[in-house]
């Protein structure tokens, strides 16, 4: 039944764009996100959205981590608490809509060491 309402989100945002106001909510681990809600955003908000990138990456206190196409900063927040204040999180996102929201998400969740850069990365 989620799913069902959660597609019939997209569709409605597709049809109706001026509905992907932003709206936030809190996470399982304790912080705030802000999404766009007739998008697929509120799916990346769920403990079981791309749990192995979790499970391959292992971020120590005090090191810096680059986040490539971190669209609204889903694993930027979470990458940023587990390299701590003393560590740096990068987070590259060149789509302009998810830029503003994945600071909106640096903002609410008072995250000074995460540096978002709206830029395309790639190879020629």
């Amino acid at each position: 039944m989620i799913d069902r309402v959660l597609h019939l989100n997209v569709a409605l945002g597709l049809m109706v764009p001026s509905l992907t106001c932003v709206l936030s909510r809190q996470t399982e681990e304790g912080g705030w996100f802000a999404f766009r809600p007739f998008t697929d955003d509120s799916d990346k908000l769920s403990q079981s959205y791309e749990q192995i990138v979790r499970r391959l990456l292992s971020p120590h206190p005090s090191e810096g981590i680059v986040d490539i196409g971190a669209n609204i900063g889903w694993h930027t927040v979470w990458l940023s608490k587990k390299v701590g204040p003393s560590g740096k999180a990068l987070a590259a996102e060149p789509e302009g809509t998810n830029f503003a929201i994945l600071n909106l998400n640096k903002r609410i969740n008072n995250l000074t060491n995460v540096i978002p850069i709206n830029l395309v990365l790639g190879s020629n």
